[in-house]
């Protein structure tokens, strides 16, 4: 981790949401064991995710909490507090 942070062209990507599945986009000619298999990966898509956003906010809690409220103060907004602040903007900070 140490290593990643310290490099200053490192810019942490999360992974993009993959939106609502589409059955029409496998087309009509697929048959029903391939559209199985493409419905599976997508609900897997979409539970990493889910599972990524949680990631993400519970570090953001523990940066706040390990380098308490008063030091990532700057980084805080009205009434949406830190969500506007990525993880890798709140630790470059500090």
């Amino acid at each position: 981790m140490r290593i990643i942070l310290e490099d200053p062209n490192y810019t942490f990507v999360p992974q993009p949401d993959p939106g609502a599945y589409n059955p029409a986009a496998i087309g009509a000619e697929v048959n029903a064991e391939l559209r199985s298999q493409v419905e599976s990966e997508h609900i897997k898509l979409k539970e990493n995710y889910e599972v990524g956003l949680g990631v993400i906010e519970g570090l953001k809690t523990l940066v706040v909490f390990a380098a308490g409220k008063d030091n990532v103060e700057p980084l805080k907004e009205r009434y949406i507090i830190f969500a506007k602040s990525t993880l890798h903007k709140m630790i470059k900070f500090l």
